[in-house]
C-alpha cells in the first residue's frame, strides 16, 4: 500500500502542537480606560428650603444642570429644559396645569409659584412618562405642597421668611402656619412681593415694578 503526502494534512499536523502550546499560555491585554462626562439625571428633586434665596421658583430651577431661564421683565423667568420651553413644557402646580399669561408670556407659569410656598419641586427632563399628560416633549415641572402628619402631642408649626433687594427696592414676606392632630390639619400660606422700577448700568430707570399677593388654605 502506498501513502501520499497531502499538503493539507501536513499543515494540520504542524498546527496541532502550536494550538496545544497556545492553550497552556495566558494572553494578557493592556487595560483599557474609558472616561466620559456623567449625564444629568432625567429626574431631579429640589427642596425650596434647601435652595439659595431666589425671587421665584424658576430662578432656583435655572441653577440645575440642563435648565436655563430668560427674564421676562421684572416679574418672571421663563425656563427651558434642554433648549425646549414655553408650551413644550408641562408646569403643574399642586396637580393643576398652569400656562403663561400675557401675549408675550410676561407672566410665565412659574411666576405664580413663590419658592417659599411649596415644599418640593420635581423636574423631569424630556418625555419620560405620560403620567402628567401627553404634552411636554421638553419635560415636566411639578411643584407640590407636602404636609407631614401631625403627632398626637405636636403643637402648631410656623415659618416666616422675609427678603429685600436693593435695586428696585424689592421687599417680600411669606408666612406658613399649620396646626392639627393625627386625624387632620389646617394649613395657611400667604405672601406679599412688591418691587419698584430698577436702574440699569447707566442709571436709567427701567419700568419693571410689580406687586404680587398670594394666599392658600389647605385642609387635610
Amino acid at each position: 500500500m502506498r501513502f501520499h503526502r497531502s499538503p493539507v494534512a501536513c499543515a494540520l499536523a504542524c498546527a496541532l502542537p502550536l494550538a496545544a502550546g497556545a492553550a497552556d499560555s495566558e494572553l494578557r491585554l493592556a487595560p483599557v480606560e474609558v472616561t466620559a462626562e456623567v449625564p444629568a439625571p432625567a429626574q431631579t428633586e429640589l427642596f425650596p428650603f434647601e435652595a439659595r434665596p431666589a425671587r421665584e421658583s424658576a430662578e432656583a430651577l435655572a441653577e440645575l444642570p440642563g435648565i436655563a431661564g430668560s427674564r421676562k421683565g421684572g416679574h418672571g423667568t421663563d425656563i427651558k429644559i434642554r433648549g425646549l420651553g414655553e408650551d413644550r413644557l408641562n408646569v403643574i402646580l399642586d396637580g393643576a396645569y398652569v400656562f403663561g399669561g400675557c401675549p408675550s408670556r410676561m407672566d410665565p407659569p412659574t411666576s405664580y409659584a413663590a419658592l417659599s410656598g411649596y415644599d418640593r419641586i420635581t423636574v423631569i427632563r424630556g418625555m419620560q412618562t405620560l403620567e402628567h399628560g401627553p404634552g411636554g416633549p421638553g419635560g415636566t415641572v411639578l411643584l407640590d405642597r407636602v404636609t407631614d402628619p401631625f403627632g398626637p402631642d405636636e403643637g402648631p408649626r410656623a415659618r416666616l421668611e422675609a427678603g429685600y433687594r436693593g435695586n428696585g427696592d424689592g421687599r417680600e414676606i411669606a408666612v406658613d402656619l399649620a396646626a392639627g392632630n393625627p386625624q387632620g390639619y389646617v394649613r395657611v400660606l400667604g405672601g406679599l412681593d412688591r418691587t419698584g422700577n430698577y436702574e440699569d448700568g447707566k442709571g436709567r430707570e427701567v419700568r419693571s415694578s410689580y406687586r404680587q399677593r398670594s394666599a392658600t388654605l389647605i385642609l387635610g
